[in-house]
């Protein structure tokens, strides 16, 4: 196959990778832009956005975590590309996320309703985007951590999947996947 066949046979199973040039210029990607890592002296989440938004359906994706990151990641989707991608995607209203100190975040960067168990530098988050239903959810290592948002705002496209990394951390996207 030719690349751009190839690149277009992953469209098709709905593949992204992480967009640099939606993202915080603070971040670095690899070759295929499927990892991406973070390494500062500040103390201030930087948001990076996936290539392609989601317009209807239903989406499963995962984010394993980088053994180096040494704070809890903010994992969920935006409704909007274009943002300060130097602060959390879930800061604002357009944004929900599962911070993974074991809360959500949605238009806060302080406060949310616990959710799921803590979530740093082991394994694997999995992220669920029911379109027709409006809801997402996630999964650690395999186990459903049940609806997270269940909000009308995440029927209608586009949504863009989003990661916000803290001071030292990284994160690889592997998409395309079944839910399982």
């Amino acid at each position: 196959m030719l690349l751009s066949q190839q690149q277009d046979y992953r469209l098709n199973r709905g593949e992204f990778c992480w967009d640099p040039s939606n993202s915080s210029k603070e971040v670095h990607f690899s070759q295929d832009y499927r990892h991406a890592f973070l390494l500062e002296s500040n103390y201030l989440f930087r948001s990076i956005v996936g290539s392609r938004p989601f317009m209807d359906g239903s989406h499963y994706w995962e984010i394993v975590a980088d053994a180096r990151t040494e704070h809890e990641l903010k994992i969920g989707v935006t409704l909007q590309q274009k943002f300060s991608v130097t602060n959390s995607f879930c800061d604002y209203d357009f944004g929900f996320g599962f911070y993974g100190n074991g809360e959500l975040r949605h238009n806060s960067n302080s406060e949310g309703k616990k959710y799921g168990v803590p979530f740093k530098k082991k394994g694997i988050l999995g992220v669920y985007l029911d379109m027709d239903k409006g809801q997402l959810s996630f999964s650690i290592n395999g186990v459903n951590q049940g609806v997270a948002f269940d909000d009308k705002s995440l029927r209608r496209g586009p949504i863009w999947p989003a990661v916000s990394l803290l001071h030292q951390g990284g994160v690889t996207l592997v998409s395309g996947l079944s839910k399982p």
